[in-house]
């Protein structure tokens, strides 16, 4: 069985994305700013450059990423249940979670982000509170620069340091209650907007603020597959396997924040 898309889950949605129809890696061009001069110099002067700007590449290298298992018939013989599907779920979401770790190891790996926070300072002290609301809001305004894809802000964070910041007196009681948004049903918990991404990735003092359309995010046309298959000669044991393809580059680096702060 194959099926042709995985919903766009965590950091994805915000990358501005690409298909390769083959080949090992997938371009992202980016406008350079134009110019203008006064008056109007002719076209036809050999010495005539232009001001419309070139573009800059950014390569995203491309590479398959997997999750795979088998089940006995025997287990399946014992229960009603179809044990197979719980399997294949909780596989594809360990696929959704590898592309957020791509996307996160490519983020940190990147040498010129923008940084903030007072590191001798916890994150729900009051002067790295009023930073990291400034990061956000100038990060949203960044984001509407972006293509016609999903525009937005996201927020990455290790699950104790979201704790600290959840619980502070600060967002329960004092003058930013109104700080956290959604987290019911289907929709995202957000700080000032910016949706929550827990990751086990990110170390614990620091946080990720990340605009739309400042990384790209590429893989294979058509190269998500589900497979569960059979196999008799191997004890009796189905097969079960997703695979798809990733590529990740760092596109604008300078409007990603690393915000660190005292744990």
């Amino acid at each position: 069985m194959a099926q042709d898309t995985l919903k766009a889950s965590g950091l994805k949605k915000m990358a501005e994305r690409g298909n390769a129809k083959g080949g090992e890696s997938y371009t992202f061009y980016r406008k350079k700013k134009a110019t203008a001069k006064d008056g109007i110099p002719s076209m036809f002067n050999g010495s005539f450059t232009g001001e419309g700007g070139d573009f800059d590449k950014f390569q995203a290298n491309i590479a398959q990423i997997s999750s795979q298992d088998k089940l006995a018939e025997t287990d399946m013989l014992k229960t009603k249940l179809d044990l197979k599907s719980p399997i294949v779920s909780s596989m594809t979401n360990a696929v959704l979670q590898k592309e957020d770790e791509k996307i996160i190891a490519a983020i940190a790996a990147a040498g010129t982000l923008a940084t903030a926070g007072k590191n001798t300072k916890t994150v729900d002290d009051i002067e790295n509170i009023k930073i990291l609301i400034q990061r956000v809001r100038s990060a949203h305004v960044w984001a509407k620069n972006g293509l016609d894809q999903k525009k937005g802000v996201a927020i990455v964070m290790n699950e104790e340091d979201y704790s600290v910041l959840a619980s502070s007196e600060i967002f329960i009681n004092g003058d930013y209650q109104a700080a956290f948004g959604g987290g019911t049903g289907d929709t995202p918990l957000t700080f000032y907007g910016a949706e929550i991404i827990i990751s086990e990735q990110v170390a614990k003092g620091t946080f990720y603020i990340i605009p739309s359309y400042t990384f790209g995010f590429a893989e294979w046309e058509n190269s998500i597959t589900t497979d569960m298959i059979f196999m008799p000669t191997d004890g009796r044991t189905w097969h079960l396997q997703i695979t798809k393809s990733v590529g990740v580059v760092v596109i604008a680096p300078t409007k990603i924040t690393k915000f660190t702060f005292k744990v």
